[in-house]
């Protein structure tokens, strides 16, 4: 390695030591909020996480007024480039939306499969809690923190911030970043693998566009798509509400066929959608390209980038989130 790519290298090495940093200051901060919280409404008699709102307060107010301004006091400093402002056609954005879909899908699949074999291997639960506290919360808001604010804000911290400061190095380089540090931004095994893969589409996304509202729309439509309008299509056809179909008789069943026959239109619906991304993706596949990088990384030494001591303190902190996500 020559003194050039000695000088390339310490600076990469020094930008992903101070994201790891970022990350870690992220998650330190908002459990710290978290933590101060909690004890204040412990002494203070306050029942807070009782309800279904104080529990989103707590979880998204913490992260975006105690985290992120952490996140971003460690990582705004570095210098970035913002990528080329180019125009995305509607029709363009569907694609991409056919894709993403597909992708959620997809991952969701793996991550259910895995999450079951740890659960079988580990005696526990890893299901994830923003799973089970959608399920429980009212539909306003799950439009309001799933769909508005944590689209916006994560865009902007994964996409704007990240990713301008990772560019000069390569649009690969930033978007595979990006779209790991987006999957364990979430913090749990069970939401990992799908929210890397959609944070990998989103950034291409930002880097060709150079436009954040391009995936701010798309990640509002994913979380749309993938949280309200089940719920929306549940309660719409009586099955939030139906009893145990075990126990009916086949008169009371009978009954049903117009639940269950709107069930298998919306399931239809969705798996078209997911076969229309998956046959979408196979024909753009050979259009994904990236732009060269201003600054190429050294080969020699991209493995130590990883033992930077950012990094390491990110990943012991994941880490240890993570394996709370058992418990």
């Amino acid at each position: 390695m020559n003194y050039e790519e000695w000088r390339v290298h310490n600076e990469v090495r020094r930008r992903i030591s101070r994201l790891g940093f970022g990350l870690a200051a992220f998650f330190g901060a908002t459990f710290l909020c978290q933590f101060f919280v909690l004890f204040l409404c412990g002494i203070l008699s306050l029942p807070l996480t009782e309800s279904v709102t104080g529990t989103w307060l707590l979880s998204m107010g913490t992260m975006y007024l105690c985290g992120l301004p952490a996140f971003l006091l460690i990582v705004c400093p570095l210098s970035g480039k913002r990528p080329e402002a180019r125009p995305i056609r509607p029709v363009e954005l569907l694609v991409y939306f056919c894709i993403s879909f597909a992708a959620l899908y997809l991952f969701n699949l793996i991550s259910t499969a895995l999450t079951a074999l740890t659960d079988a291997l580990f005696g526990s639960s890893s299901s994830s809690t923003a799973t089970e506290l959608i399920e429980k919360s009212p539909l306003i808001l799950i439009f309001t923190f799933a769909v508005v604010i944590g689209p916006l804000v994560e865009e902007f911290m994964f996409r704007r911030v990240l990713i301008d400061r990772l560019l000069p190095f390569g649009e690969k380089f930033a978007i595979l970043v990006s779209a790991v540090s987006f999957g364990l931004f979430h913090g749990n095994f069970a939401q990992f693998f799908y929210a890397a893969a959609l944070g990998a589409i989103f950034a291409y996304l930002y880097c060709k566009s150079g436009k954040l509202r391009y995936p701010y729309l798309l990640h509002m439509a994913v979380n749309f798509c993938g949280s309200i309008v089940p719920i929306l299509v549940t309660r719409w056809l009586g099955f939030d509400t139906l009893p145990d179909i075990g126990a009916l008789t086949p008169e009371e069943l009978s009954l049903l066929l117009p639940n269950f026959l709107g069930l298998l239109a919306y399931s239809g619906v969705f798996l078209a959608l997911v076969a229309a991304g998956m046959i979408l993706f196979c024909f753009r596949i050979r259009k994904i390209g990236f732009s060269a990088p201003m600054v190429e990384i050294p080969k020699e030494g991209r493995a130590r980038l990883l033992l930077s001591p950012g990094v390491l303190l990110a990943a012991l902190v994941i880490f240890g989130i993570f394996v709370l996500s058992f418990l």
